[in-house]
């Protein structure tokens, strides 16, 4: 399952969440991304539209 986060910012709850997530990626039952993995030059647009239709589940983060 490939989840798609959108979040406002890094936060102590994200980070939380994160470490609860990484278990489920250890073994590679879902696999996560973020708009923050988008390196330096890259087209913006067509990474984040390129993983939405990649994505299972896309969750939005508020805090």
């Amino acid at each position: 399952m490939f989840l798609f986060l959108l979040l406002m910012k890094i936060s102590r709850m994200y980070k939380d969440f994160k470490s609860h997530l990484e278990s489920l990626e250890r073994i590679r039952l879902v696999k996560s991304w973020h708009d923050r993995m988008i390196t330096a030059g890259s087209e913006w647009k067509g990474v984040i539209d390129s993983k939405l239709e990649q994505s299972s589940v896309v969750l939005l983060l508020i805090n």
